[in-house]
């Protein structure tokens, strides 16, 4: 058994894909950044 209590993993659900998590996470990011833009009518 491990001193950590269970649901504690910092790390990506998928490690194998860490990178493409990551381009993910930023993909979904920058999206959201575009929509508030419009829809606030900034962009």
């Amino acid at each position: 058994m491990t001193s950590e209590p269970e649901g504690s993993d910092t790390g990506p659900p998928f490690p194998r894909h860490a990178t493409y998590y990551l381009i993910l996470k930023l993909a979904v990011l920058a999206a959201a950044v575009v929509l508030a833009l419009k829809v606030a009518g900034v962009w």
